[in-house]
């Protein structure tokens, strides 16, 4: 989804723990999890080729808030001490949310 300049300097809602989008870059399309913020910008995370020890820094504009926080799809999520696995977990969740249409069903396993 495209949004104007002026949108993607506003981002207001990012949070440590929120999924992201990215927006630019090699990685384009990609769905982290942010995992730092610092004011040169937004560290994120996919727990596979970006670990919690070694996470991307993206430029805020560079990235699309995803509406979801990561303990809302592992609601035993430590925060702010991630662990790849968890990451990996949350990530996997998400798509598993995109598959079924937005909505989200948590497995009978869990």
């Amino acid at each position: 989804m495209f949004m104007s300049k002026m949108q993607r300097d506003r981002q207001p809602g990012l949070r440590i723990g929120q999924l992201a989008k990215s927006l630019a870059g090699h990685d384009k399309d990609q769905i982290y999890v942010i995992v730092d913020m610092k004011a040169e910008g937004l560290y994120v995370a996919d727990g596979k080729y970006r670990s919690v020890e070694r996470p991307k820094r993206k430029n805020r504009r560079h990235v699309q808030p995803i509406d979801l926080e990561a303990k809302e799809l592992l609601p035993g999520l430590r925060q702010p001490d991630f662990r790849d696995e968890e990451i990996r977990s949350v990530l996997q969740a998400y798509r598993q949310h995109e598959r079924n249409g937005g909505i989200y069903v948590k497995s009978r396993c869990n």
